[in-house]
């Protein structure tokens, strides 16, 4: 990666992402909402989420599988996520910069919980310490699946 390309990474990671994420750019983006109106884009609905300012990123949970078989080891993954964002919010102090990047992620992980899975399972998972800014809805929302 070189010239605009790699000027549009670093712009993007160092001021707009601010926290713990991969986003898209808004090419990205665009490409992914046609996908979306073209063929469903199943991957895409479920690979990627929107936050309120309509920055796009990776969903990077969306790769645990919460089949019977998988689920068990899907909930202790999620546990010890739970379990290192906790004690880094006990651990780091209000106004820090760093505490307020895993306020966001304990957003975000209550949010994948609640959106994935069964109501029991994800209040069991909950950490309830949230960023402002961590509120998320499901990429692509708006556009309705095509009909076959």
């Amino acid at each position: 990666m070189d010239g605009p390309a790699l000027i549009e990474a670093y712009e993007l990671e160092s001021k707009v992402a601010h926290f713990p994420r991969v986003i898209l750019s808004a090419a990205a983006t665009a490409l992914c909402h046609e996908q979306l109106r073209l063929n469903g884009g199943d991957v895409e609905r479920h690979t990627l989420v929107t936050d309120k300012a309509g920055v796009t990123f990776v969903n990077y949970l969306s790769h645990l599988e919460l089949t019977e078989e998988a689920l068990d080891d899907s909930l202790d993954y999620l546990n010890e996520h739970r379990r290192h964002i906790e004690e880094n919010l006990a651990r780091l102090e209000d106004g820090d910069g760093v505490r307020a990047k895993y306020e966001w992620l304990a957003g975000y992980h209550d949010y994948f919980c609640t959106s994935t899975l069964r109501e029991d399972l994800a209040k069991a998972l909950l950490i309830g310490t949230t960023h402002p800014d961590a509120v998320f809805e499901p990429f692509g929302e708006d556009i309705p699946k095509p009909t076959p």
